[in-house]
């Protein structure tokens, strides 16, 4: 039986999804009409007929009456209700909407410079917001709303699977940090935004049902974009529009990279180019068009970036066939247009020059990411780690440091992501995630196929060009969080525009009683269960960007000139109070304890105090304790095994195992980056400085015998030429393994094949001023006097302020027993190193004619380093044509010069400290051996307790 007010429904769309209604006044009037005239019907009025007997044609008793005015009563009440549930949903509905617009209007141009990733961290925390507060209004529209309507169930259930298995690839990454949260200053990979556009999807398909609606997301979305433009345009002409240190630099727009940027232009240039000739848009939406199609075509030519130029072509030709295809021949306009700009697009693709040349602004500049081929390599690479899950989002960059192929040009290069964003995802999520987001981008263009080519409908052509534009950029190129925002926006309007079916249709209806309550328990569980979600994301979501604000403020701290280093640790702890999952932070904190104990040290040299040591040690011991901590954050992250070894290493001569925790470290490292040679350099590096330990214990012990090579010095000279020979595999034209090569076999005594490294060395790159030095070197070690002057010669010649050189060749004459000439070059060497006091007593010896000593120290092999230690560097003007990569790669070999004199320091302090201790008496002692020996006990007792409970704490 029908209810009796059945008939006053009304419907709005013929699946009566949504129905109202109509007020309780007017439905009690005309209830009240039907009674008295003896027309209307109650509800369960049979069956009390037939249980008391009661003829209906019989005059109504006065207690029936009040029985039906009662139950109209509760009729009209229930009514009441319903009028208030329905403006609730209405308040509701307005919800979703609000936040789904101001969603689309933000997040393309809102930043804040507030944290370290200044751009992606402030959009998500807008998504978090706004996605969150629109969804829980959905579920709660839809319990209140007692049916519920699901359109295109086939995609939103294989949608809803890919949420579910990029959930648990983030669960089993290698670092769920980053795959849930994102990598600094690329966060667009995390969990948070998959799950934000996924929802905003849902909310688009499911609530938006309407042409019009879909109009004025793009309207808002157009003036977004233009917000956008105008920023990027005053970067890139030099006028700052915000005075903030983190985004005073030319490149800087709201979106990402330029070449994002370049992608966002395609895409709103052919959106524009559509809406323009779209005869449903309105006059305000050409308008915008009208301006927003010169913007973008601007910011293409001023970045020029190939890659954008090829999906502007493609665009723009399947625009073309589609309108070729529908035979439009009184409307030709649209289709000429597209294929001029068609034809322009196809010709800057060859044009490598910058097209509108801007001051100092990096235009027909190619983006700097690995090749394609291995891109592609990576994703069996990652299905080999973990076939079904993957690595997890996000750690592109563990795959590409352990799998990549080596590179001389690229050799100690790791990205962090590949060359296109769908093989990223492809290569780190697993094999079922990457089906299944292949099938639905396949599904979808088969549905555009369908639709524009085979059934020959006429709809609008914007949101389908933009969408194929996104996934063309995904392809092609790389993607920020406002790329990958925009692809979940377009697909939804998509499928809104797309005459599709509703699949699933749940109703008060009667006969769907049982249905209803089960649907309502589910939707109550899920209706929490988003609540509880977006609530902890946002939570969780505002501590780490407290964390990432701190650290931009440790950073910002550090680039000024007078930085308060122990300020700058208590913000990077504080950054690490509200996110202590982030392995950057641990890593920052260890270098600031690090050069806190150096500035300590030199600050104080010759005169620490035991306050100073018990300081020095505590730095140290947090250092460590800092880089272990990174380790344990993410033990897949060669870096933190880097930090922990260069620790480790400059901590040689002090700590009695830091050679074996240095290599150790090095060689997890290397483990995780095997095809980097500065690796197998660093390590090298550490084989020699054992090999000189052993070689100085053992000249202390035999000073009369003659010098021999002791078992283990042999074994550090082997091993160290095993890594250097790997390393030049990798690498041959390695500067800093060359030398170091060529000091290993200076140190075997085969100076031919020092000599053969040194000249292939100066073959390769002869502008390098310290590889011409270190063949004259190697030629005087080896008593090639001529030889080695002949180069010295022309080393001097060619660099005149080079004082390593003149103090070399100096050297040399004095072998070669020509004193004045010798003279000569310790005089110009003294010109430019006036404060060198050590070249007073070699001038006053070779004038006195005492040079007898320096032939004998070179013959007994005292003196290892030719070089003074305040040597100056050649004069940079003419340098100007050496490889900037050449003194990147000596800056490597002067630090571990500079470190061995360290350590030769060090030991040579500790040796005077232990003669002062055995000699307590002597008028040199220091004021630390001048207390009482029971207090200096007690003292050091209580500095080693204190390293201990550090390193403990740690």
């Amino acid at each position: 039986m029908a209810r009796p007010f059945e008939k006053y429904r009304i419907s709005r769309d013929k699946n009566k999804a949504n129905n109202k209604f109509l007020n309780a006044e007017d439905f009690f009037k005309d209830y009240k009409r039907r009674i008295d005239s003896g027309k209307g019907k109650i509800r369960g009025q049979d069956k009390h007929q037939r249980d008391n007997n009661f003829n209906p044609r019989q005059p109504r008793t006065k207690l029936k009456k009040e029985k039906q005015k009662g139950f109209i009563q509760g009729k009209i009440n229930f009514l009441i209700q319903e009028e208030n549930r329905r403006k609730i949903i209405q308040v509701l509905d307005k919800i979703v909407r609000i936040g789904v617009f101001l969603s689309i209007f933000l997040v393309p141009f809102f930043f804040l410079p507030y944290s370290s990733s200044i751009l992606e961290y402030n959009k998500i925390l807008l998504l978090i917001i706004f996605i969150g507060l629109a969804s829980t209004a959905w579920f709660a529209k839809i319990l209140l709303n007692k049916n519920f309507v699901f359109k295109e169930l086939y995609l939103s259930i294989l949608i809803i699977g890919l949420l579910l298995l990029y959930f648990f690839s983030s669960l089993n990454s290698i670092n769920r940090d980053i795959s849930f949260w994102g990598r600094s200053g690329n966060e667009g990979f995390s969990f948070v935004v998959f799950m934000s556009c996924v929802f905003l999807y849902l909310l688009i398909v499911n609530n938006f049902k309407t042409k019009k609606i879909i109009f004025k997301i793009y309207t808002w979305l157009l003036i977004s974009s233009i917000l956008v433009y105008l920023i990027s345009l005053a970067y890139f002409f030099d006028y700052y529009v915000f005075e903030f240190w983190s985004i005073e630099n030319q490149i800087f727009n709201p979106v990402g990279s330029i070449f994002n940027l370049a992608i966002f232009a395609v895409f709103i240039s052919v959106l524009s180019f559509s809406l323009f000739f779209d005869k449903e848009s309105s006059w305000f939406l050409k308008i915008l068009s009208w301006i927003s199609l010169p913007l973008s075509a601007l910011i293409l030519l001023i970045i020029n970036y190939q890659i954008a130029w090829i999906i502007f072509s493609l665009s723009l030709s399947f625009f073309a066939a589609i309108k070729i295809v529908q035979e439009q021949k009184k409307k030709l306009t649209p289709l000429i247009s597209a294929i001029i700009l068609t034809v322009i697009s196809v010709i800057l693709i060859f044009i490598r020059n910058p097209i509108f040349h801007i001051n100092n602004f990096p235009s027909a500049t190619p983006q700097f990411l690995p090749g394609w081929e291995q891109s592609i390599t990576m994703i069996p690479k990652g299905l080999k780690e973990d076939f079904i899950l993957g690595v997890g989002p996000g750690n592109f960059q563990y795959l590409f440091a352990k799998y990549k192929q080596p590179n001389p040009e690229l050799s100690n290069i790791v990205f962090a992501q590949s060359n296109s964003f769908l093989l990223d995802l492809f290569s780190t999520t697993g094999f079922f995630f990457s089906l299944l987001f292949l099938i639905l981008i396949l599904e979808v263009f088969r549905q555009i196929l369908k639709i524009y080519f085979f059934d020959n409908k006429v709809q609008p052509l914007f949101v389908v060009i933009g969408w194929i534009a996104l996934t063309l950029g995904w392809l092609l190129s790389t993607a920020c969080l406002v790329l990958i925002f925009l692809w979940w926006l377009a697909l939804a309007c998509l499928i809104v525009l797309k005459e599709s079916k509703t699949n699933i249709i749940i109703t008060d209806d009667r006969e769907q009683a049982s249905k209803l309550k089960a649907f309502k328990v589910v939707f109550a569980f899920v209706f929490i269960f988003i609540v509880v979600v977006f609530s902890y994301l946002f939570f969780e979501f505002s501590r780490k960007y407290l964390a990432s604000h701190y650290y931009q403020k440790a950073l910002i701290q550090s680039d000024q000139k007078d930085a308060d280093l122990e300020k700058i640790a208590n913000v990077l702890a504080k950054a690490l109070k509200y996110n202590n999952k982030r392995e950057s932070y641990y890593l920052a904190l260890a270098d600031v304890y690090w050069l806190l104990a150096q500035n300590r040290l030199s600050d104080h040299q010759g005169e620490l105090s035991q306050k100073d040591n018990t300081y020095i040690a505590k730095m140290v011991s947090q250092a460590l304790g800092s880089a272990r901590l990174s380790v344990n954050v993410n033990d897949k992250n060669y870096k933190s095994y880097h930090k922990l070894a260069s620790l480790y290493k400059g901590l040689i001569g002090i700590e009695d195992e830091a050679i074996k925790y240095a290599i150790e470290n090095y060689q997890k490292e290397l483990d995780l980056n095997p095809t980097d040679p500065e690796i197998y350099n660093q390590i090298a590096k550490i084989y020699l400085i054992e090999y000189d330990f052993s070689l100085r214990n053992l000249n202390e012990k035999t000073v009369k015998e003659p010098l021999r090579m002791p078992q283990a010095s042999a074994e550090s000279l082997h091993l160290a030429e095993k890594k250097l020979n790997k390393a030049l595999e990798i690498d041959p034209g390695n500067i800093t393994t060359r030398m170091l090569l060529a000091s290993v076999y200076e140190l075997k005594n085969e100076y031919d094949q020092a000599i053969k490294i040194s000249k292939e060395a100066l073959e390769l790159y002869p502008n390098n001023h310290k590889l011409a030095l270190n063949l004259g070197i190697v030629y005087y070690k080896a008593d090639k006097f001529d030889l080695a002057k002949e180069q010295l010669i022309i080393t001097t010649n060619k660099w005149n302020n080079y004082s390593d050189a003149y103090y070399t060749l100096g050297l040399v004459y004095i072998q070669k027993d020509q004193p004045d000439k010798a003279l000569n070059q310790f005089e110009k060497v003294k010109e430019l190193n006036p404060q060198n006091t050590k070249l007073d007593e070699i001038i006053r010896d070779i004038k006195q004619g005492n040079v007898e000593h320096l032939k004998r120290e070179k013959q007994q092999g005292i003196i290892d380093e030719v070089a003074p230690l305040d040597a100056e560097e050649p004069n940079q003007e003419q340098n100007e044509d050496s490889q900037g990569s050449i003194q990147d790669s000596m800056s490597d070999l002067e630090q571990i010069e500079q470190e061995m004199e360290a350590i030769y320091q060090v030991e040579q302090e500790s040796d005077l400290v232990e003669e002062q201790e055995e000699d307590v008496n002597s008028d040199q002692n220091s004021d630390i051996n001048q207390e009482d020996p029971e207090a200096e006990n007690q003292e050091t007792d209580e500095r080693n307790l204190d390293e201990q409970n550090n390193e403990k704490n740690y």
